[in-house]
């Protein structure tokens, strides 16, 4: 039922239409080819406009433009696709292009504060400022309520260098919109490139009195003053910051600097403690103050100083990772690497993804000789940085140095893998292979790799020193032994322990008066304060029948031996055994 009543109905409105049209066949409206080219164009349009922001929102800039192009093509005068337009050239930097269309859209409507603004920014872009003022002041008559219109013109004169003009827009603004930071701060900085103080002032003093409650205000007026040496307005200053807000870790800080430059070092540091001890800076600039106050001083009392304000950042910064490592810092400087070491080792309880602070903290366990520690910590360091050569190098020095000579050279191999472009790195490996294989008496090994060293670094005095020294000691290649100590001992005329090898192959060789001459050599440069070398210029002795002299550098040579079985037998016996 309800369909056919559905049915009747929609005949009905047929009929309906169609008598309509019947009656109405004298008033049918004659549509003109100018209508239909009008309404096809305006169709067009509408098409190529939407293909156009489409294809400026895909990305496809090149597109978009034709098709805004065919807009303007259609209406000439188009708005519209003459901003889009002037926008797209503008990403281009095209900006010739950009203000014919900016200026097309603008003309088109010179209300539109959109066509405005694009046709003032293309205009400073192209540096026509008068233009851009101009377009600029049109823009705050239309919108006087926009203060970010006024600052524009502000900006714009700052660029001209019309300062005056400047000023004169941000008192518009002030008066308009009120007392702000960004405005005080602009004036302040053109009053001060003036050199006109008293202004300048005034302005932070306007910031002062609408906010009396932020301490940074006071420290730029107080700063204002320093820089002009009125030190006592500067303190006037500073004292009405604290009373303010007396704990206030801004205002310490600049007590600190004007008690600092009025050379009054105990008050200075009093107000710094108070400022380390504060939430108010952030640890990052207590570190940089620091460094710019403390770092490179050789001043004990400074560095005192220092090393109490550290104190106080790890009092109060316990979990910060930085302060272990700038306490570090200043250790080192001081050479004190033990405690130097400590910190290092807490910065790594923290973070363990430095390999900075890990080379330092085997730096310096090289310095104060703590080998079975480098030894361990090298192994965890490799663990988590194991591409990363030079930790290989520190865990074979600590394993050569503590005796552990297979467990070096196997280091050293697996090392070696991750050397690249450094030869200094490689010769370190090798030169250690070459002693820990002679260590274990694998003598052919040891050669090799002392000639790999040489093949690389002819040159090598390390590598030439320890190769000869330990064929002299095997008393084999004498001849090859013997070239290369002669050259070690030309090359470095000053060195005595370079010195004493060359002397004690020409021992083994037989050359005892050579020997003996070489070799006393090597005392009077140094070797004087070696055991072995001394030991070695006594043998020489010996062997020229200089028996009493011989007991005597012996006995000399006890004296500072840490093994002294074999010098005691020898001077008991009065002979080399």
């Amino acid at each position: 039922m309800r369909l056919l009543k559905f049915i009747i109905l929609i005949v009905t409105i047929n009929l309906l239409f169609t008598s309509c049209s019947i009656f109405n066949r004298g008033a049918v409206r004659v549509v003109s080819d100018k209508d239909v080219k009008a309404e096809k164009n305006e169709l067009n349009y509408k098409h190529f406009f939407f293909e156009a922001n489409k294809h400026k929102m895909l990305g496809n800039y090149k597109e978009a433009t034709a098709y805004y192009l065919h807009c303007l093509e259609l209406k000439p005068g188009s708005g519209a696709p003459a901003y889009e337009l002037a926008g797209l050239a503008v990403a281009n930097k095209d900006i010739q292009s950009a203000i014919k269309f900016a200026e097309i859209a603008y003309n088109s409507d010179p209300s539109n504060k959109w066509y405005l603004i694009m046709l003032a920014d293309i205009t400073k872009r192209q540096g026509n400022l008068n233009r851009t003022i101009s377009l600029l002041n049109d823009l705050v008559k239309q919108y006087p309520n926009v203060p970010e219109y006024y600052m524009e013109i502000a900006s714009t004169y700052m660029a001209m260098n019309k300062t005056k003009e400047a000023i004169k827009v941000f008192d518009d603004i002030e008066e308009k919109f009120g007392v702000s930071e960004e405005i005080s701060f602009q004036k302040e900085r053109i009053f001060e490139s003036r050199g006109d103080f008293i202004n300048s002032r005034k302005e932070l003093e306007k910031l002062i009195k609408a906010n009396p409650q932020e301490a940074r205000y006071y420290g730029l007026l107080a700063e204002s003053y320093m820089s002009t040496g009125q030190m006592d307005k500067a303190k006037e200053v500073y004292d009405k910051l604290l009373k303010i807000d007396p704990n206030n870790g801004i205002a310490f800080i600049s007590m600190s600097e004007y008690y600092r430059i009025n050379k009054d070092t105990e008050k200075s540091d009093e107000y710094l403690r108070k400022a380390f001890a504060s939430d108010d800076i952030d640890v990052n600039s207590k570190i940089q103050i620091l460094v710019n106050n403390y770092a490179n001083s050789h001043n004990q009392k400074i560095d005192s100083i220092a090393f109490n304000l550290l104190d106080t950042l790890v009092l109060y910064n316990p979990e910060k990772p930085e302060v272990y490592a700038i306490y570090s810092d200043f250790l080192i400087q001081n050479k004190e690497y033990k405690q130097s070491a400590y910190y290092l080792k807490q910065v790594l309880k923290f973070d363990k993804t430095n390999s900075r602070v890990w080379e330092q903290l085997f730096l310096v366990q090289g310095q104060i000789n703590q080998l079975d520690s480098m030894y361990f910590y090298s192994k965890e360091a490799i663990s988590l940085f194991p591409t990363y050569a030079k930790f290989y190098m520190y865990n074979v020095v600590s394993s050569y140095s503590l005796k552990r000579y297979s467990e070096s050279i196997k280091i050293s191999k697996t090392g070696l893998q991750y050397v690249v472009d450094d030869n200094y790195l490689r010769l370190r490996f090798y030169s250690l292979m070459a002693r820990s294989y002679n260590a274990i008496k694998d003598f052919e090994n040891s050669d090799k790799y002392f000639e790999k060293i040489l093949e690389i670094d002819p040159d090598n005095d390390q590598a030439l020193n320890n190769y000869s020294y330990f064929l002299s000691l095997r008393k084999e290649k004498l001849d090859i032994a013997y070239k290369m100590g002669t050259k070690l001992y030309k090359r470095n005329p000053t060195n005595y322990t370079y010195i004493d090898t060359y002397g004690w192959i020409l021992f083994v060789k037989g050359d005892y008066s050579e020997a003996e001459k070489i070799l006393a050599e090597a005392i009077k440069k140094g070797g004087n304060r070696s055991a072995v070398i001394l030991e070695h210029y006594g043998d020489a002795l010996y062997k020229n029948n200089k028996i009493d002299k011989a007991v005597e550098v012996w006995k000399s040579a006890r004296d500072i031996a840490d093994n002294t079985n074999a010098l005691d037998k020898k001077i008991k016996e009065r002979k080399i055994l």
